[in-house]
């Protein structure tokens, strides 16, 4: 059975606000991909952003106009719930108003999720995203908001390191790339607190057999340029004088 309609999700890459409409398919059960949407508001930021600046995706389907109306609506509801009425483009609540109130399903949760899962922005969307955030600082607030959602949770999952890991083996920064981190790490200093963090964290940690090989092997050969060389003698002679000045304080 072929779907009848579909609920649509319309997002503005520039501000992140959101739209949810519905649409009768095409023949043969196919949705319209460059269909935004027809509201009043949607539509002034469409004229003021560009359609470049809007994506679009189904996010629910529906096999009669009764049940695209009910779906519409229940989806503007949960949307508004999760992420806020002034978020939104709607202004009404959607379909007809004698299905209001309808809750969501655990099989609908379940195709929101994959529907969200599954999406992937093309790199045209992806360097408009970069060029209108470039240079973009967040405020106080809003990165203590964004610390206090992460608190607690891991930064990557075991699986996205390892991802990163494969997707990073046998790479070779370029002496541009390096000379960039350079410059970008010089005169970095690290503070107090986060002196003391990094060494709990290292205090007894002890490198597995491999990793002391694999270092001992890429080592191996290499000479020092005096420059180096001066360098570490330097940085050596800080440590043992801060040694030499704890042990003075007892500490």
């Amino acid at each position: 059975m072929k779907p009848w309609g579909y609920v649509y999700e319309t997002v503005n890459l520039v501000n992140g606000r959101m739209y949810v409409g519905k649409r009768r398919c095409k023949q043969g059960g196919l949705w319209h991909p460059s269909y935004l949407g027809s509201g009043t508001i949607l539509k002034r930021a469409v004229k003021k952003h560009g359609r470049g600046s809007f994506i679009v995706s189904v996010i629910d389907w529906a096999f009669s106009e009764e049940e695209l109306n009910q779906r519409e609506i229940q989806n503007i509801a949960d949307y508004r719930a999760e992420y806020g009425a002034d978020r939104m483009y709607n202004i009404s609540s959607g379909g007809d108003s004698s299905f209001s109130g309808v809750e969501r399903t655990p099989e609908h949760n379940a195709k929101i999720g994959k529907a969200q899962k599954n999406r992937r922005m093309s790199q045209s969307q992806k360097d408009h995203l970069r060029e209108i955030n470039t240079g973009k600082k967040a405020s106080p607030k809003a990165r203590a908001n964004m610390s206090a959602s992460r608190l607690g949770k891991p930064h990557v999952s075991p699986e996205g390191k390892e991802r990163c890991r494969q997707a990073n083996l046998g790479k070779v920064l370029s002496p541009e790339t390096r000379a960039k981190i350079s410059a970008a790490r010089k005169g970095f200093v690290l503070s107090p607190e986060h002196k003391a963090k990094l060494l709990a964290a290292n205090l007894g940690r002890k490198h597995t057999e491999d990793h002391i090989a694999k270092r001992v092997a890429k080592t191996k050969g290499r000479k020092n340029t005096p420059e180096t060389i001066a360098k570490m003698k330097l940085a050596g002679h800080k440590r043992a004088m801060a040694w030499v000045d704890r042990m003075a304080n007892g500490e």
